[in-house]
């Protein structure tokens, strides 16, 4: 595809398509696929809301959920996701939507799916820098929805019990544990992210069950970079659960 790149993964296990000079995937959403599949509560079918190249997809269905919807609403990334998807044999199951969360009334189907996964954007309007690129700013900057939308549109996707998983900023730890149970969605496991060992945590990963769950769990700590460099053994042990 004339745009795109062509990425091998986990030592070409897998193929990821990306936009060569937009939005590309962080290793955040890296995290939250080990997140999703270390927890053992997630089931298919999942939805992957804002799903970018669909790079959590891949790596869900690579971990044993085969059967997914990539939904997203920028049309550069929802070709990326399809090529991804398609040059993927794990990812047979799964399917690429361009869809607003907001609007997914007639694409899916509601209490529907059990598991929804979102690595939202993480900035409010007015702050932080706007990218001048179109689609990097809508991925990263609530143009296009905030944590709210993100929130009704898991709430409607998930039948009662189901489970929904975020990254996000720590710096919004209190909104989003204020906002998610007005949206049904009880937080059942927390884990934070530390970008080396000694340094404060940039991001989280929460866990949400519809309606009732469990009391929260604080898992330990996660490092994303070992002190002599290169990724901590979180990365080995998504390769694992990947099957890599």
């Amino acid at each position: 595809m004339t745009g795109y790149t062509t990425t091998p993964f986990f030592d070409g296990s897998l193929t990821i398509v990306q936009p060569e000079s937009s939005y590309r995937f962080s290793v955040d959403s890296l995290l939250l696929a080990r997140f999703v599949l270390s927890g053992g509560s997630a089931l298919e079918p999942f939805v992957d809301l804002g799903a970018g190249c669909g790079v959590i997809s891949a790596l869900l269905a690579a971990g044993g959920l085969k059967s997914g919807i990539a939904v997203e609403l920028q049309q550069e990334l929802h070709a990326a996701a399809m090529q991804t998807l398609s040059a993927n044999h794990v990812c047979a199951g799964l399917k690429s939507v361009c869809v607003d969360l907001k609007e997914l009334a007639g694409v899916v189907a509601p209490g529907s799916h059990p598991t929804v996964v979102c690595n939202p954007p993480y900035f409010e309007l007015g702050t932080g820098r706007v990218s001048p690129d179109e689609t990097t700013a809508t991925a990263r900057h609530e143009l296009a929805c905030t944590m709210e939308d993100v929130l009704s549109a898991a709430r409607y996707v998930l039948p009662p019990g189901g489970r929904c998983f975020l990254v996000y900023p720590v710096a919004r730890l209190q909104l989003l544990m204020e906002l998610m149970p007005r949206h049904k969605l009880h937080p059942v496991r927390l884990q934070f992210v530390h970008p080396t060992s000694g340094r404060e945590a940039s991001h989280f990963l929460v866990e949400g069950a519809k309606s009732e769950g469990p009391d929260l769990k604080v898992a330990p700590p996660l490092v994303t970079h070992s002190d002599a460099g290169g990724y901590g053994d979180w990365f080995e042990e998504l390769k694992r659960l990947c099957g890599c």
